[in-house]
């Protein structure tokens, strides 16, 4: 008996270590981070900032400036990237950029997608790295910085191996980047918000998987979508004028921008809605990122 007794104690003691094992093991695994990048900017100037050579945010009213620009849709896979500062003159200031240039923030950062309810949309934020402006050059100023990123759970193919548009024939390109603007103005203004959906579905399907939605948030979003197109059906389209064709991502990305000073680095696709007496009218301007994927294909809308 005493050596059945000893027996049994022993095995008792075996499982009630190896799942204390067990237990300890599936504490230490480390779920998915579901990580944000930004630039925490500030900054009382006109600027342009620019993310691997692609505009993501400007303004030009001379205001203090505090944002924080998502960037996730412009990493495309880890490592080494570079974001590009523009700072120009106030409109009114006859002086130099750099004595306005006083208080400014400039600083790569990062944070964790909020799942829980009611607790905003991030979580541990952090300060990855921080960028100072040399006080330099006068009248305009423009500075890069390079940063790592190692931490980026996805990959998107985006604009990676798509076709350098500078070597194309600029006449044959430029009028195949404004019938892709008009045909989506088309689509906007007559309502045809499947067409323009489909258009756009690689974007659309990029920026679920750099945000990682879920399929869930992927439905609530294209009801919100399709809610905001249908409002802008039959509304009036402004002269298709004053724009450029300007090339991003080293020659990969092309987009029509617009060069007045109203108006400026706006879409050329700017649709106005009539609203009821004594109210202003809205205004939204519906930007486009082209791409070609490969030789022979037709420019595609990536962003």
């Amino acid at each position: 008996m005493k050596r059945i007794l000893i027996v049994l104690i022993l095995i008792i003691n075996s499982n009630c270590k190896q799942k204390e094992k067990q237990m300890r093991s599936t504490n230490t695994v480390k779920e998915k981070k579901e990580y944000m990048y930004g630039i925490d900017l500030m900054l009382d100037l006109p600027f342009e900032l620019y993310m691997d050579d692609i505009l993501v945010r400007d303004s030009f009213d001379g205001n203090r400036t505090i944002i924080v620009a998502d960037i996730n849709e412009f990493l495309l896979e880890e490592g080494k990237h570079q974001i590009t500062l523009k700072l120009f003159p106030k409109l009114e200031s006859k002086e130099d950029v750099l004595k306005d240039l006083v208080d400014y923030r400039v600083n790569l950062v990062r944070w964790e997608r909020q799942r829980e309810s009611g607790l905003g949309r991030a979580k541990n934020f952090q300060v990855l790295q921080k960028f100072s402006i040399k006080k330099e050059l006068p009248i305009e100023l423009k500075q890069s910085w390079t940063f790592q990123i190692n931490n980026l759970p996805y990959k998107i193919e985006g604009w990676k191996n798509s076709i350098n548009l500078e070597n194309e024939n600029r006449d044959n390109l430029y009028n195949e980047v404004v019938t892709v603007y008009k045909k989506m103005s088309d689509y906007l203004v007559q309502g045809k918000i499947e067409e323009y959906i489909e258009a756009k579905k690689d974007f659309y399907d990029e920026i679920n998987a750099s945000e990682y939605y879920t399929n869930q948030e992927i439905e609530e979003d294209k009801s919100v979508i399709k809610s905001d197109l249908i409002y802008w059906k039959n509304s009036k389209p402004l002269p298709f004028e004053n724009f450029e064709m300007i090339f991003y991502a080293k020659g990969k990305l092309v987009s029509l921008r617009r060069i007045d000073l109203e108006y400026k680095n706006f879409s050329p696709v700017i649709l106005e809605k009539e609203l009821k007496e004594y109210e202003d009218n809205e205004y939204q301007s519906f930007e486009f990122l082209l791409h070609r994927p490969s030789e022979n294909e037709k420019l595609q809308i990536i962003r």
